[in-house]
Order: C-alpha cells, then structure tokens, then sequence
C-alpha cells in the first residue's frame, strides 16, 4: 500500500465512484435512517433533559473538542507523518509502514464523511480502528465511536 500524496488523491476519486456501487453503502443508510426512525419520539424528552443541564454539559466536553474536524484531522495528518517521515524506513527502503497506512486510512475516512455526508465514512473509520487497536487502544476506541457516529449521521433522514 502506498501512503503518498498521489495515492490519496487517487484512493479517495475512486471512493467517490464506488459510493454508490457497494452494497455496503446502502445497508450502513438503511440501518441509520431505521435507527433514527426508531429513537426520533424519543428526541423531546432527550432534550429536554439535556439541554441546559450542568452536567451533561460537562460530561460532553471533551468530546466536543476531541471529535471536532479539527483534531481528527490533526491527528490522521500527524500519525501520516510520523509514520511516513520519523519511524525509520523497511529494509526495503519503503515508507510506507503501519502508522503512516493507519494515517492514510483516517484521512480518507475523514475526506469521505466530510464529502460524501458520511456515506461511506463509517465503513473507512472501521478499517482504521481495526488497524490502531494495536498500535493504540485509546485512538482506536475514539475511531470506532466516530464510526458510530458517522453511521448515524449517514443514516439520518432527510428534513421534510
């Protein structure tokens, strides 16, 4: 697997043209919008507890800074480097090593969910987590929990 600028830009066209070719595409939608569906009567009362209570504000803090666009991609753009440019090259004088793969697939995770609404996203951010639980079990936690949430992002109906 290449891990370069070139192969990002080409990797991430031929997602979008694959998008809606997978199967998986559509069963990730049609499991969101069921699961959105199934808790909207349930919206009010959430929110009428939840908005405005101290704690619930305070216990969603971290996570609204943790899963900012922000820091997701600071950390895919970081772990990419470290892993293309500071741990030491194969003997076969290759790069591409498992923190700078690892960094490539949560860049195009992330270039998915932001274009493509988060379609195709929530399959992408499994594969990277599956590949940190080795390398780190904390960044791979916060992986899966953004592919959760960005199946249920992608499965959320459309406003009337």
């Amino acid at each position: 697997m290449s891990t370069g600028w070139s192969s990002l830009l080409k990797d991430s066209a031929s997602d979008f043209v694959a998008f809606p070719k997978r199967r998986s595409t559509w069963t990730i939608l049609g499991i969101g919008a069921v699961a959105a569906l199934a808790v909207h009567p349930a919206d009010d009362y959430v929110e009428s507890h939840i908005v405005g209570n101290e704690a619930a504000n305070n216990f969603f803090s971290l996570g609204q800074w943790v899963g900012s666009a922000y820091v997701q991609f600071g950390s895919a753009v970081g772990l990419w480097a470290v892993g293309r440019y500071v741990v030491p090259p194969a003997d076969g004088g290759s790069r591409t090593n498992k923190y700078s793969e690892v960094g490539f697939d949560l860049l195009r995770a992330q270039i998915a969910f932001v274009s493509t609404h988060g379609s195709e996203a929530p399959a992408m951010l499994l594969q990277a987590a599956r590949r940190l639980a080795p390398l780190s079990p904390a960044l791979a936690c916060e992986t899966y929990l953004e592919a959760l949430s960005a199946a249920m992002f992608a499965g959320r109906p459309a406003a009337p």
